[in-house]
């Protein structure tokens, strides 16, 4: 037989963990996110307090678009691709093993300039949103090399080949011809 203080035990503690599950909020970045085009950005959103998040439907959208779905992660732990804006084919995904900790940040991988915008994290089952604005900066670039070495005289070396240091090198070589070769 199951006693009363027991119960009522038992029942108090379900009540408290439905509640706390209902005063998390889902909290994303207060500043934009800037990403460069052809790279990878994390487009932060987090449940707070920290909520397991793996049993819970988890959609991110693009309001602005005609078919606002980027990503949608299904309760029962699939990806419903059929309802992703085609663009973000393939391009997107989130951190399963973060999930279990509320962690429900979208991975966005090879930006584009059309990537640019408001996204919305949206969890139905809680009814929590976050908002968070990625700006793509199609000036920015990264370089994965090893710094450019320049030698004076004749002979310049490079250890690097990417578009951006090439075109460091070819402004440094022009001051160097202008202005003369330090000895």
């Amino acid at each position: 037989m199951i006693k009363p203080a027991l119960l009522f035990g038992c029942l108090f503690l379900l009540s408290s963990l439905s509640l706390c599950e209902g005063q998390s909020q889902l909290i994303g970045p207060s500043q934009p996110i800037v990403a460069i085009v052809g790279g990878h950005i994390f487009l932060p959103s987090h449940l707070e307090p920290a909520v397991d998040a793996v049993g819970r439907t988890v959609e991110w959208t693009r309001p602005d678009l005609d078919h606002r779905f980027v990503h949608v992660w299904r309760r029962d732990g699939v990806e419903v691709v059929s309802k992703k804006h085609l663009s973000y084919e393939g391009r997107t995904s989130l951190f399963l093993h973060k999930l279990m900790n509320g962690d429900v940040s979208l991975k966005l991988s090879e930006v584009k300039l059309s990537d640019e915008g408001k996204y919305q994290c949206f969890i139905p089952s809680l009814d929590r949103e976050s908002i968070v604005e990625l700006v793509v900066d199609a000036h920015m670039v990264t370089c994965n090399c090893s710094t450019a070495h320049i030698f004076t005289g004749v002979t310049v070396v490079l250890l690097c080949i990417c578009a951006h240091c090439l075109e460091l090198v070819h402004i440094v070589i022009m001051i160097l011809f202008h202005f003369g070769c330090p000895t």
